[in-house]
């Protein structure tokens, strides 16, 4: 009863105050404008990080339950009034990182280090990166309307299930839950206002806090690094998407653009409500699978953890590959390090098969009755991570990197059959030389789960291709954003919006003429029902860039379904 009661003072004071801001701040002018490197098109309130964090402060003040909460409660204001000082002036990436360190140190100062290993120090740098890294992350995702307060909501909520009692911090995560609770309600798209840094750095410090605190609960050590990476997950593998691409194509990290894993998903088809849902799902079920680590279930739990990373790591690179508009991207600064980069673009299949085989066999070594160290921890990685590198070393010996590492026949995946049956005889020759035969069985289900890890690997850009893309149709072509000579089939109206298409992407008059400047177009659709204005503009509009428009479809080709 007491934690409802926290969660609904900090719920109305958010709503009150957020509505306030929205009022008060329009006509005060404290709103953003659009910009080029920015999703939203209208302009909307900011500062919506204020009621966020005034509510979060009052109601954990209030019920304050530990010296803890109350300073980590006093270093995110700080880390607000970072945020504040950078929507305001806008301060240099170096001094916001220097004192963002700065925080954290106080916070790693108060008790908040993730139990890693057996050395202070290193727990101390890990949990500093952290902390300093989630916070970013979190700032980084806030990039489209409700994405980074409905995320924080679902790792909120993740932590309370795993953690209700624990570490002191309880209460202050009801607090914090019901701050942005009332916050959403207002940023769910079409949003009325925005959080901004004020916000986003501020939320993103406390859940980086919170999580690395309440590490130290879990059961053994990997559970440390693997609970708080699942419960955060979307905020890192965002972050790692956008900083990775920007880098290998030589635009800087710090400056924004639409290339986050919403955009690109607005960019495949989907809506903007879509993405954000689905990213709330994605969220969901790695939180779920913190979870299950927690609980007595340890091989369902690695079964599952396996297969998680093995499927983010096909999803990620598949994103990574979407070709994005130019007018989406930043300027490109470092012209030098796109030369060097196109040798790791180049081995992206050689860096998919050695993350994605190692997985499998840290999960078979983890499993395995005679596994190798006894649990997981550094020696299965090291092991795990040299047969991956033997295994990869065969691929390019028996010519899996000479063909596209998405097979489009059978006969594609023959050089990676052969090099996993030569792994598999180098382990029974070493496994016989240094009579470690009790350890074979662990070796050899190593191979098996990583030969099948790697398969999927290897089909799911076919399958994500069915999801995304929606297929081939006899006559009307999916359209493939990562190909620069696609071809394209396009469908658009409102009511065809409302219900979709399953066999051919459904998009907007807006969307249709950024396709069409980055793909060549063969043919467009309209779908039976289309306004007569709507018609008029899009038949201008093929008439001027002489692409052949056929008003009336064959009903056989398309069906409704969510796109």
């Amino acid at each position: 009863m007491f934690s409802i009661v926290v969660t609904l003072v900090a719920l109305s004071i958010s709503v009150l105050l957020t509505a306030f801001m929205i009022h008060y701040g329009g006509r005060r002018g404290w709103v953003v404008i659009p910009r080029k490197d920015r999703w939203s098109s209208r302009v909307v309130a900011q500062f919506g990080g204020i009621p966020i964090l005034l509510a979060f402060f009052v109601a954990t003040l209030c019920f304050a339950e530990s010296r803890f909460a109350i300073s980590i409660v006093a270093l995110s204001l700080a880390m607000g009034v970072l945020g504040l000082v950078d929507d305001l002036r806008g301060l240099t990436p170096l001094i916001k990182l220097l004192v963002q360190a700065g925080i954290a140190a106080a916070a790693i100062a108060a008790g908040a280090i993730v139990p890693l290993t057996a050395h202070y120090a290193i727990n101390i740098a890990f949990s500093l990166v952290w902390i300093v890294g989630i916070t970013n992350a979190v700032n980084l995702m806030d990039n489209m309307d409700g994405l980074a307060a409905g995320v924080s909501v679902v790792s909120l909520v993740a932590m309370l299930c795993l953690f209700y009692g624990n570490g002191g911090l309880t209460l202050a995560l009801l607090a914090m839950l019901g701050a942005i609770l009332g916050f959403l309600a207002f940023n769910f798209h079409p949003a009325k206002i925005f959080m901004g840094d004020v916000g986003s750095l501020a939320i993103g410090f406390f859940l980086a806090v919170a999580s690395t605190h309440l590490s130290q609960y879990t059961f053994t050590r990997s559970a440390a690094l693997f609970v708080p990476l699942l419960i955060l997950f979307t905020p890192v593998f965002d972050t790692t998407l956008v900083s990775v691409t920007r880098r290998l194509s030589g635009r800087a990290i710090s400056h924004g653009s639409k290339d986050h894993l919403s955009h690109r998903m607005v960019f495949l088809g989907f809506s903007e409500r879509q993405s954000v849902l689905m990213i709330y799902g994605i969220a969901a079920t790695a939180c779920l699978l913190a979870y299950f680590l927690q609980r007595p279930y340890r091989g369902l739990s690695v079964l599952a953890l396996a297969v998680f990373f093995v499927v983010a790591v096909c999803f990620w690179t598949y994103l990574a590959t979407v070709r994005l508009p130019k007018d989406w991207l930043s300027a490109v600064r470092a012209r030098n390090f796109r030369t060097a980069a196109k040798l790791i673009i180049t081995s992206r299949s050689v860096f998919s098969d050695l993350a994605i085989s190692t997985l499998g066999f840290l999960f078979a070594f983890t499993l395995s009755p005679v596994h190798l160290g006894g649990r997981f921890g550094s020696r299965t990685f090291v092991v795990s991570l040299a047969a991956a590198i033997l295994l990869v070393a065969f691929f390019a010996i028996f010519g899996a990197y000479r063909r596209d590492w998405k097979p489009s026949r059978l006969w594609d995946l023959f050089p990676v059959v052969i090099g996993f049956a030569a792994t598999a005889v180098v382990f029974v020759a070493l496994a016989v030389a240094t009579q470690t035969v009790s350890q074979l069985p662990s070796l050899l289900a190593g191979v098996i789960s990583s030969f099948g890890f790697v398969v999927f690997g290897r089909l799911s850009h076919h399958l994500l291709d069915m999801v995304f893309l929606r297929g081939d149709a006899p006559v009307l072509a999916a359209v493939d954003h990562r190909q620069e000579d696609a071809a394209v089939a396009l469908a658009a109206n409102q009511d065809a919006l409302a219900q979709g298409a399953s066999q051919i992407p459904v998009v907007s008059f807006e969307h249709l003429q950024l396709v069409c400047e980055h793909n060549r177009v063969r043919r467009v659709e309209l779908l039976p029902r289309c306004p007569h204005e709507e018609a008029g503009k899009f038949a201008a509009f093929c008439s001027q860039k002489g692409i052949p428009l056929v008003s009336e479809p064959s009903t056989n080709q398309i069906s409704t379904g969510a796109y």
